[in-house]
């Protein structure tokens, strides 16, 4: 499911995953299990919020996760929705602006 999608789309859709759905996740983990390797005082506490910190940022240098890559397609989607009735408005406003124009000049307004 290799795409190609905006670098920098990518790159904020996939810390925002990261920070809101699995940091939290890696949390739960972390409050779960007895910690043996580093101990529970607050030194172990505080090296494991560390290391969980560079994981997540580890993680959100690398390819989107699937949950990113729903995401960026959505996001991707409603800004091509976006531009389309943005390009629709603006012909719309030049039709009547010219309409306008051709309007005055029937009437004698301009030359």
């Amino acid at each position: 499911m290799a795409k190609i999608v905006n670098t920098q789309l990518a790159q904020a859709a996939n810390e925002f995953v990261n920070q809101v759905f699995y940091g939290p996740m890696m949390k739960s983990f972390r409050e779960s299990q007895n910690n043996p390797y580093f101990g529970n005082g607050p030194g172990g506490k505080t090296f494991v919020n560390q290391l969980d910190m560079e994981l997540l940022s580890r993680m959100s240098a690398g390819k989107p996760t699937p949950i990113a890559q729903a995401l960026i397609d959505q996001l991707e989607k409603n800004m091509s929705t976006q531009q389309t009735m943005q390009k629709i408005l603006n012909d719309q406003k030049v039709k009547t602006n010219q309409q306008g124009l051709d309007d005055g000049r029937n009437i004698g307004l301009t030359d």
